[in-house]
């Protein structure tokens, strides 16, 4: 979110500048609370949260079923060969350690790319509704100590992109 900001800030201060430049603040943390897009967004991450949660799950039972395997037949097998199952089990859980790490990035990854067009939108209205508006700057409402409330773009943008 604060990459957005940044992007915001940029798009916002290269609108054309007239002779008095005006200032218009925005919080994009609400706009995204309040926007069909981001809810949408939201479930689809959810749902490939659940898809890679489930993977690890499954992987992770399986593991824990060789470990009860092991641990009941171990008695009738021979140091050797205990040694090599051991080994083979240790070189599985470590697999289920860099496991959870690759679907933690999977994850990280999806949910930019599922955001990036959501992200788009929102700088693109906050654009139009500046441009509107006649501000030459937007600054993150939160950063703002105060402000004339007049100014306060995000209502006009959650409008704009169909919130409430």
């Amino acid at each position: 979110m604060k990459t957005l900001l940044l992007a915001v800030l940029i798009l916002c201060g290269t609108i054309a500048t007239q002779a008095q430049g005006k200032t218009g603040y925005i919080s994009t943390d609400e706009v995204f609370a309040n926007i069909p897009q981001s809810r949408v967004a939201d479930s689809i991450i959810q749902i490939e949260a659940n898809k890679l949660n489930n993977a690890y799950k499954n992987r992770e039972d399986e593991i824990n079923d060789l470990v009860s395997a092991f641990l009941k037949d171990s008695v009738n097998m021979t140091k050797e060969v205990k040694e090599v199952k051991r080994k083979g089990l240790q070189d599985k859980i470590s697999g289920l350690s860099e496991l959870k790490k690759q679907l933690e990035n999977d994850l990280e990854e999806y949910k930019n790319k599922t955001y990036t067009p959501v992200k788009e939108k929102v700088l693109i209205a906050i654009r139009d509704i500046a441009k509107a508006k006649g501000y030459t700057t937007c600054l993150y409402r939160e950063s703002a100590l105060f402000f004339p409330p007049a100014d306060d773009m995000t209502k006009a943008v959650i409008k704009k992109l169909g919130g409430k």
